[in-house]
């Protein structure tokens, strides 16, 4: 039995005006989430800033999180980090406060070879019980974590799943025709999620579920009854949103787009700053479409 299915929301943290983050926000995003029907919550993914978060902060937002989701849906927490130790620590944070899984990016900065990848995810498979959600997003890190390798894991069951953000739909089919069946390929990629669930993924972790979860799951619901005519509208509002969460600096525009739909609002954690009024103003037009 695969233990992750269906649309997974990689949650923004929210910050207030002095930068700190804000808890009762980030409790009521995960609630109009989890009233929109969808399937998990991924808190500290990469549009969650958690490379700009310490461990107590990801900690306590993890654990907001899961108390929020109270068993609705699976919260898979992200523990990814530039080094294995603290990765392990980060695993086990996320185990003690009740998470599901992890999600481990691989490490970035100091990009390591297959043999320094392998030995990474065994740390975290030895150090934690819960199943690990690798992580590959080679745009972000420099570091792929290339089929043939993912499939090395998921035998090995060092891995249960893939969240694959790398955008290449021959490298998804490679695995999905090859991996084991109780294993959970899931995309990264908005724009892929049609082309992947048909073809036998078994969903994603996609950031328009966090302005658009109805779109997401009600997407999700069409291609497992084989509905395609009308999931195409659907999946095109996936894409827009791909199309302007690159605007400005990333997640600025989905913070934006939260704010305008949801009436939550986050400021961004320097590096990363909020949109331009000119920025703004290319993502309404963008995304203008599908809120009237």
């Amino acid at each position: 039995m695969r233990v992750f299915e269906g649309v997974f929301v990689p949650l923004i943290t929210f910050f207030d005006e002095e930068g700190n983050v804000d808890i009762q926000s980030q409790q009521r995003h995960v609630a109009n989430l989890l009233n929109a029907g969808v399937h998990g919550l991924v808190p500290m993914a990469s549009m969650g800033e958690f490379n700009a978060m310490e461990r107590h902060e990801r900690r306590d937002v993890a654990v907001a999180v899961i108390e929020e989701a109270s068993g609705r849906a699976k919260v898979v927490v992200g523990t990814g980090a530039p080094s294995t130790r603290q990765a392990v620590m980060l695993s086990k944070d996320a185990e003690a406060a009740g998470a599901d899984g992890v999600m481990v990016v691989t490490p970035f900065y100091g990009k390591p070879g297959p043999d320094a990848l392998r030995r990474h995810y065994e740390a975290i498979r030895e150090a934690v019980e819960i199943p690990i959600v690798a992580y590959t997003l080679p745009s972000f890190t420099g570091v792929d974590l290339p089929a043939n390798q993912v499939l090395e894991l998921a035998e090995a069951e060092t891995i249960q799943a893939l969240k694959d953000s790398s955008g290449d739909l021959a490298r998804a089919l490679e695995v999905i025709d090859a991996m084991p069946e109780n294993f959970s390929y899931l995309t990264g990629s908005d724009p892929l999620f049609s082309a992947v669930v048909i073809h036998g993924g078994q969903g994603g972790i996609i950031g328009s579920s966090n302005v658009f979860p109805d779109a997401g799951v009600g997407l999700f619901n069409l291609l497992r009854r084989e509905r395609l005519k009308e999931a195409i509208e659907l999946q095109m509002k996936l894409a827009r949103f791909a199309q302007a969460s690159r605007v400005g600096t990333y997640p600025a525009a989905a913070k934006y787009l939260v704010g305008r739909v949801w009436d939550l609002h986050s400021t961004c954690r320097p590096p990363a700053v909020e949109l331009t009024e000119e920025e703004k103003e290319t993502v309404s037009q963008i995304i203008m479409p599908l809120l009237s």
